[in-house]
Order: C-alpha cells, then sequence, then structure tokens
C-alpha cells in the first residue's frame, strides 16, 4: 500500500476505535492491531466485525466478506493478521482504500441516492420529494452513493436542492465528495427501492452493522405479476428482497402493498430469520400547490377523458384504447389523451396504433413527458381520469385526480379499490374491455353521475404530505432517532 492508503486506513481505524470507545493513539499497525482484537473479542457485539471492515476497506462489506472476516478472527492467533489476512482478496477489488470517513451515531441516514442523483420524478422520487421537505427539521442527514456504490457520502447542495427543493431538471458541474459516510448504531431509512449493485451492501448493512433500517414498501409486482414485468426487474425485484428481509420495519403504501410484504415475511421463518415488521402508512392524498377546482367545460367543448401513468403492461393502457374505440364507433365525443413515459419496447407499438387512429378520425393522443403545470392544466380540463391498472401498489394519478375534484374509473381490486372506497370513484373489471367501455359511457353521458362523484371527490378527507411524513417518521423511526 501507498503511505497516501496507509495513512487513510490509519485515519479511518483511528474513528472506528473512537466510535467504539477504545483508544486511538498510535500508528497503523497498533490502531489495526486494536481495532482487530476489538472485532475478535469473544465478548464483542456482530456489528464490530462490520465496522472493522468498513474501516479497514473504506466501503461497506457484502455477507460472504464479513462471514470470511469473522471466521479468519476466529481461527487467527494474532487478530490483526488475521483481518489482514481476510480483507486483502477484497482490497484489490475495492476503489475506497484511499478515502476518507466520516462516522453517524447522532442523527438518522435517509438514502436518496436516485432522486438526489436523477432528473426522474415519476412516482417513486415524487414521494422522496414531497415527503423529505417535512423532515427538515428532523435529525436527519440525506445520503447518496458513492462512485462505485459501496457506501454511502454526503450530497452536493444542488443534490439537496433536487430532493428538497425540486423545481424541474437543471444542470450540475461539481462533482460529488466520495468521502464514506458510516451509520454506527442509528436508524437507515430507505424512502427509495435499492439499486442491484447497491443490495448486496444494503443487506449486510441492516443484518450485521447495529443500525436499524426501515423501508417504505412500495410493492412486489415484478414478483407477485412477474408476468407483466421486464424478467430483468423480476430478478432485480429478488435481490431487494435480500435487504427486505433483514430490515426492521417497512411501511406500505397502501394494504395491499403492505400484504404482499407481509407474505414474503411469513416465510422468513423458514430461513430462521424473523424479518421486518410490516404495517401500512397509506400514502398521502394531497394534489400539487395548484388550483384545485375542476376547469368549467364549456358547451359544445369535447370531453377530455385522462389516463395517467408509465406505459407498460401492468398499466393496462391497450384495454383503454380498445376500450374508447367501442365508443368511438358508437359516435360518442370525446377526446382521450394519454400521458406518462415508457419504454420503446411497451410504448413505441402503442404510439403507432395511436397515431393511425388520429389519422383515422379518432381524437386521441399521447404526451411522454409534460410538466407538473401542463399536467395540472390537463387534470382540471378532464371530465373524467381512467386507471385501470391490472396490479398497482397504491395509484397517485388516482389522488392527484380525485384531489382536483375529477372523478375516476378504477379497478375494482387492490390498492385502487383501497382508494376508490373514499369516494369519487366508478370501479369495474381492469380485465373486462366491455365493463371499461360500459364505465367511460357513463362518465361521458350521465351528467348527474359526474356531479355526485365530483362532489364525492371534494369531499374526501385530506391527508396532506406533512401528516404522511409523520406517520412514516413514527413507524419508520420513532424513539430511535
Amino acid at each position: 500500500m501507498t503511505a497516501a492508503v496507509v495513512q487513510a486506513v490509519s485515519d479511518r481505524a483511528a474513528q472506528a476505535l473512537d466510535a467504539l470507545g477504545l483508544p486511538s493513539d498510535g500508528d497503523a499497525d497498533a490502531r489495526i492491531g486494536r481495532l482487530a482484537a476489538a472485532a475478535a473479542s469473544a465478548d464483542a457485539a456482530r456489528e464490530v466485525a462490520w465496522l472493522a471492515m468498513t474501516a479497514l476497506l473504506g466501503r461497506f462489506p457484502v455477507a460472504r466478506e464479513l462471514a470470511a472476516v469473522r471466521r479468519e478472527l476466529l481461527l487467527a492467533e494474532d487478530p490483526a493478521a488475521g483481518l489482514l489476512t481476510a480483507t486483502t482478496p477484497f482490497d484489490r477489488i475495492a476503489s475506497g482504500v484511499a478515502r476518507r470517513m466520516r462516522i453517524v451515531t447522532d442523527r438518522v441516514l435517509v438514502d436518496v441516492g436516485h432522486t438526489a442523483t436523477s432528473d426522474h420524478n415519476t412516482g417513486i422520487q415524487r414521494v422522496v420529494r414531497r415527503t423529505l421537505p417535512e423532515w427538515r427539521e428532523r435529525p436527519v442527514e440525506l445520503v447518496a452513493w458513492t462512485a462505485d456504490d459501496r457506501g454511502y457520502r454526503a450530497l452536493t447542495a444542488h443534490e439537496t436542492d433536487r430532493v428538497l427543493a425540486w423545481g424541474g431538471p437543471r444542470a450540475e458541474a461539481v462533482t460529488p465528495d466520495d468521502d464514506l459516510v458510516v451509520p454506527w448504531r442509528t436508524t437507515v431509512v430507505l424512502p427509495e427501492v435499492a439499486m442491484l449493485d447497491r443490495c448486496a451492501p444494503l443487506a449486510c448493512l441492516a443484518a450485521e452493522s447495529g443500525s436499524r433500517v426501515g423501508l417504505i414498501g412500495y410493492d412486489l409486482i415484478p414478483l407477485v405479476s412477474a408476468d407483466l414485468i421486464d424478467p430483468v426487474e423480476s430478478d432485480k425485484t429478488a435481490h431487494y428482497l435480500e435487504v427486505v428481509k433483514h430490515a426492521d420495519r417497512v411501511a406500505g403504501i397502501s394494504a395491499s402493498a403492505a400484504s404482499e410484504f407481509a407474505g414474503f415475511v411469513a416465510a422468513l421463518p423458514a430461513q430462521g430469520i424473523a424479518g421486518p415488521e410490516v404495517r401500512t402508512v397509506a400514502l398521502a392524498e394531497e394534489p400539487l400547490a395548484f388550483d384545485t377546482a375542476p376547469a368549467p367545460t364549456a358547451d359544445g367543448v369535447v370531453p377530455i377523458l385522462l389516463s395517467v401513468g408509465s406505459h407498460e403492461p401492468r398499466k393496462n393502457q391497450p384495454a383503454v384504447l380498445a376500450a374508447a374505440r367501442i365508443l368511438h364507433e358508437e359516435g360518442l365525443a370525446f377526446r382521450l389523451v394519454f400521458v406518462g413515459g415508457g419504454s420503446v419496447e411497451h410504448a413505441g407499438p402503442f404510439d403507432t396504433e395511436i397515431a393511425e387512429l388520429a389519422r383515422g378520425g379518432m381524437a386521441v393522443e399521447s404526451h411522454r413527458r409534460l410538466g407538473d403545470a401542463e399536467l395540472d392544466a390537463l387534470y382540471r380540463a378532464a371530465r373524467a381520469c381512467v386507471m385501470v391498472s391490472l396490479h398497482e401498489g397504491y395509484g397517485l394519478p388516482v389522488v392527484e385526480a380525485l384531489g382536483r375534484g375529477v372523478p375516476v374509473l378504477t379497478s375494482d381490486y387492490g390498492s385502487l379499490a383501497e382508494i376508490a372506497a373514499g369516494g369519487g370513484c366508478l370501479t369495474v373489471d381492469p380485465r373486462d374491455v366491455v365493463a371499461i367501455a360500459d364505465g367511460l359511457r357513463r362518465l361521458l353521458v350521465d351528467d348527474a353521475l359526474v356531479g355526485r362523484l365530483r362532489a364525492e371527490a371534494l369531499a374526501r378527507p385530506e391527508r396532506t404530505w406533512r401528516r404522511y411524513a409523520n406517520e412514516l417518521w413514527d413507524e419508520l423511526v420513532g424513539g430511535a432517532a
């Protein structure tokens, strides 16, 4: 190792010793020896080995690495030699050996690695960007991932604004600091779904670090409805469950989502693992800060049917389009608008079909990217919205429509039926195109029905993002902060 690397390892070992309440004086050999002895002690808590390995490598370990270190420490006569011997193979693949390290004990670390580094603003990112500003006054630190996806790092000012003060995409010229931020006997909150390369170190952190891990449970759709999902996403979710099973708390965004996670947890005793506590903390029902009154529809103006959601098989847009074609053939006048991104594989053929129908005289269009203000204008101009997904974890477009007083045609089971029970919705079997057409027809021709549903939508009790954020904190952090 170079002198710079030796000094970095020595400094990290000193911080780890300080966190353990042990003397941190001396040179690198003395510090590493003391840290190894602490990890090898029969009385040591399991997390001491995790901290020692993190300090030595400058990154979070994964389970197989930590198991190898524990075996070596158990057998070695010299703990320091055992620790170095066990970690030498891992040193060669580590890019963080020269990193500085900062240990956090007095704050909750919140992993916003995707939201902070991406200008995407769909489902999960919208939840993160509406929730975390409500935690500004709480003892939290937002973190992202190092360049090699091997540990946490601090956010840049721009990344912090991306999470807490979202105002749309903006370029950033600052290179993030790659110093390691290490949670130690504190709480880590995961408001996002972990990316594949981060699952192994996160699973080890959850199982072995001594910190509590709580996460938002969005859904397990890629496994439960694998037939509707790209197989790559199913594989990613299977690895994500390694994190889930070692977590302490899961807050499902709906009763339906919570039941999926609870079903997984119920299988864990077969591995001798208790798994996390799973409870429901339903998402907010609060629209963006625009005028919530539906726009008046002038006489003679063609009514708008709006469908919002990413384009993928489970969202069921082809069934909506087929139902709309039935109504178009009947001579009903309406404008059907689809909004939402999608892959070329799924959205491409759909957009081609829409273009052909539009050339044939049907008022139908698709928008893959719209800003919040443009989307709000469409919501308020719509006579009704339609979201008849085959499987959802929640259904943000439904509550965003209802929050503006716009009636919704939605699915008659799962999380969408949970939302519909509060009023403002018609429900149908999403697998029945004729039923979807019947529901849309009623919303187009029955003014009394639409008026009643609008009144129900506007009378729904408001569930603010502040309330959601407070309940989420109580569930995932509580008195452990």
